[in-house]
């Protein structure tokens, strides 16, 4: 199992210096900050449940299973914050206005009353839903009372359609 951190590792590098549609290229010294920290991050995840069953006769197993927090995952963990919080964009350009356009239509979502009317709404849809699908599926056979999810996601889209301003 630590053998797939290595896997891990070297997906990530390859992702990161990879152009695609949308994104331009990272850098090879910064893609390498974050194949380590991807690599201590799967080493300490693949690491701890060998630990556990190896040391499962120990008195409390879990001290030296937690261990593996220490030199693994919260360095690893650390230096991936550190990274993506000094992330520079690496959009194209028109990746970017796209972005930006979408993030104009979202900003009527910024109102207060409009976001807790739209919390209350959501909140009583999945409410109603939850009971009456237990409802249903005592009365009808939980075979078919799952269909209530889809009406619900369904009412929660319109909803979502009735809220939003329309500009005239």
């Amino acid at each position: 199992m630590p053998f797939i951190a290595i896997s891990i590792a070297g997906f990530t590098f390859l992702g990161l210096t990879q152009e695609t549609r949308s994104h331009f290229p990272m850098s090879k010294k910064r893609a390498v900050w974050y194949t380590a920290a991807a690599f201590l991050i799967g080493f300490g995840i693949f690491i701890i449940p060998i630990t556990y069953f190896s040391v499962r006769y120990v008195e409390d197993p879990l001290v030296p299973t937690l261990g593996a927090l220490i030199p693994f995952i919260l360095p690893g963990g650390g230096l991936l914050a550190y990274l993506l919080l000094t992330e520079k964009t690496r959009l194209k350009p028109w990746a970017l206005s796209s972005n930006e356009k979408m993030v104009k239509h979202l900003e009527m979502w910024s109102d207060p009353s409009i976001a807790s009317r739209f919390g209350m709404f959501s909140g009583a849809i999945w409410i109603f839903a939850a009971a009456l699908f237990i409802l249903l599926g005592f009365l009808v056979g939980f075979r078919y009372s799952w269909l209530v999810f889809i009406f619900a996601v369904a009412t929660q889209l319109l909803v979502q359609g009735f809220m939003i301003k329309r500009k005239a």
